[in-house]
């Protein structure tokens, strides 16, 4: 990186879009910006990968730089002077990484923990002075699950959904469907894969209700996307929390990056699935599919977070072609204790 600022600077006339070109492709994945600012004195500071490649001073006209051989004119140098429009302040360089950083995450999204809140029916109406528009994605509380999953039901939408219908009847969820009831609203159906009876979406247990919106969002988000889910595993049997590397290593097959927090014991050890290799077979409304789920070693990366007395420990842990090498340490010294009675008397045995 030094002998990258050193080059980058001496190059005379060089524009800040071919500076941040350059950055970029030099793997820039974090950028910042810090400033100082009083009546006669700016002291701005700019970071990338958390090395700081420029900063300067501007006291009474004077400007000072650093690293000092940045020689470029005042008027070419990427590094201007900020400027304020509406109390806001606006920077070349800054407009510029946010614009890479955008066109780098510019799809994501969050379910939190309270994505179950799936209505009996959806209103399409359009409040008056709003802009009418389709929901990008189901809300960070599922809210939006029916809409997007009616878009899903489309046939231009079966590659997207066909995987996944598999995947909500491993969950409970058999033809889950979502369309219009009358004209301005949309409701749902699915069947109860034992009974075979119907029901709407509100219908299903908590756990499947909840996971429904992460199923839709999966199947409806691009390649390329990033999906931040919070503990996926609520309100679900051990047998199919096991059954989630599944829907998320398909997730990441089709090239979405899968971001989860999670209190799941069960959920973690479950890796060794897909890093084996398996698929999901079935009866889709295109008839019967199979779908094969595998990653490398290198798709997936676990960390054990503690919270100490000052911060936040963040430990990776290790993982081979078999899953993880060790169980989570703070779930072993629990799982221990609880079941130690039955591990002595097994020995007496």
């Amino acid at each position: 990186w030094h002998d990258l600022k050193r080059e980058v600077f001496k190059t005379a006339g060089v524009s800040y879009i071919q500076v941040l070109e350059q950055l970029h492709a030099e793997g820039l994945d974090r950028a910042s910006y810090s400033n100082k600012l009083a009546s006669d004195y700016y002291f701005h500071v700019y970071s990338l990968n958390q090395v700081t490649i420029a900063k300067y001073e501007e006291k009474e006209g004077i400007i000072s730089t650093n690293p000092p051989d940045l020689k470029l004119p005042l008027k070419k140098r990427f590094l201007e002077p900020p400027t304020y429009t509406r109390g806001k302040l606006e920077s070349a360089l800054m407009r510029s990484l946010s614009s890479i950083l955008r066109e780098t995450i510019k799809e994501v999204y969050y379910l939190t923990p309270e994505r179950a809140n799936i209505g009996w029916e959806y209103s399409t109406k359009v409040p008056l002075g709003t802009v009418p528009g389709k929901p990008k994605w189901v809300g960070r509380n599922g809210q939006h699950t029916i809409a997007i999953f009616s878009e899903l039901i489309k046939p231009k939408n079966d590659d997207k959904r066909l995987p996944y219908e598999l995947f909500c009847e491993i969950f409970g969820m058999k033809n889950p469907w979502a369309g219009w009831e009358v004209s301005d609203i949309l409701t749902s159906n699915y069947k109860d894969p034992l009974l075979e009876s119907s029901h709407k979406f509100p219908s299903l247990g908590y756990g499947s209700r909840q996971l429904l919106s992460v199923i839709t969002q999966l199947a409806y988000s691009e390649k390329g996307s990033s999906i931040l889910i919070e503990e996926p595993e609520i309100s679900l049997h051990p047998k199919y929390q096991a059954k989630l590397p599944l829907l998320f290593g398909h997730a990441v097959n089709e090239g979405k990056q899968i971001i989860i927090t999670t209190h799941s014991s069960f959920f973690p050890l479950a890796i060794s699935s897909v890093l084996e290799g398996t698929s999901i077979e079935g009866l889709t409304t295109r008839g019967t599919r199979e779908f094969p789920i595998k990653l490398d070693v290198d798709d997936i990366v676990v960390y054990h977070v503690t919270r100490e007395k000052d911060y936040t420990n963040a430990k990776q842990l290790e993982i081979d072609e078999k899953g993880l090498k060790e169980g989570i340490p703070s779930f072993i010294e629990v799982e221990t204790e609880l079941l130690e009675r039955f591990i002595v008397e097994e020995e007496e045995i």
